[in-house]
């Protein structure tokens, strides 16, 4: 999933002859390893989506039902950075001046593996992030804009119970995390702040409860069995159960 902000004026959009979705290859396969078969389709959850970094699931009805992109093709080898050209139907244009939007790959009926894709924090090779595509019509002929997503996740289908009618979310990057403040009343009242008070820098201060606390240093490669790594302990490095 790939959100986009907005960033063409509605004269410019009116321009917009042509939409690509460029994904870059990450070499990994996951199940029939030795098909080189893509079967991907793109949806569209419109303007007024509620997806976000909290986002946890979305359902079916949070996304236009017909795709407006689709490939499918053979010999599509897994190499570092081959890209992945996926046509966005133009009749969408119109959404894109919403504040934010969003896509949807999914997997067609005939794929027979997962494959990887460089995500957007994929600093390491700033060349493999994902990219919208734009063919604008100018005066003195076509231009190519593209554009980064603002926010990336995958959906991915583990062993956890989601309710019928729903995907499972995770973030791209398992390190990545989100904190909200949703009150600064209190430190309002310890600083005797105003409206009209100025902060100029401060720190935030943040302590780790051992007893709430769970992590894993576990590293698994899943070209194999599929496994868990079960937590059940504080600072639990990982109790394996093979599964399949």
């Amino acid at each position: 999933m790939l959100r986009f902000d907005s960033i063409l004026t509605p004269d410019t959009l009116a321009r917009v002859v042509g939409l690509r979705l460029i994904l870059k290859n990450i070499p990994y396969k996951y199940g029939d390893t030795a098909s080189n078969h893509i079967d991907l389709q793109v949806f569209e959850a419109p303007p007024g989506n509620r997806i976000s970094y909290s986002t946890t699931s979305i359902n079916p009805s949070d996304l236009v039902a017909k795709p407006i992109g689709s490939v499918t093709l053979d010999g599509f080898t897994d190499s570092t950075d081959r890209v992945l050209a996926i046509s966005i139907d133009t009749s969408i244009r119109n959404d894109l001046a919403a504040t934010s939007f969003a896509f949807v790959v999914a997997p067609g009926s005939t794929m027979t593996n997962c494959r990887g894709f460089a995500s957007s924090e994929n600093t390491t090779d700033a060349a493999s992030v994902p990219v919208l595509e734009y063919t604008v019509r100018v005066d003195t002929g076509l231009r190519i804009i593209t554009r980064r997503p603002s926010l990336d996740m995958h959906l991915v289908r583990d062993g956890s119970q989601t309710p019928t009618g729903e995907f499972t979310l995770r973030g791209g990057v398992g390190l990545r995390e989100l904190i909200r403040f949703d009150s600064i009343g209190s430190a309002h009242d310890s600083a005797r702040l105003n409206a009209f008070s100025t902060i100029n820098n401060g720190t935030l201060v943040l302590h780790l409860d051992p007893l709430r606390s769970s992590r894993s240093n576990l590293a698994v490669d899943t070209n194999g069995a599929p496994i868990i790594a079960a937590l059940t302990n504080v600072n639990d490095t990982g109790a394996i159960d093979w599964i399949g």
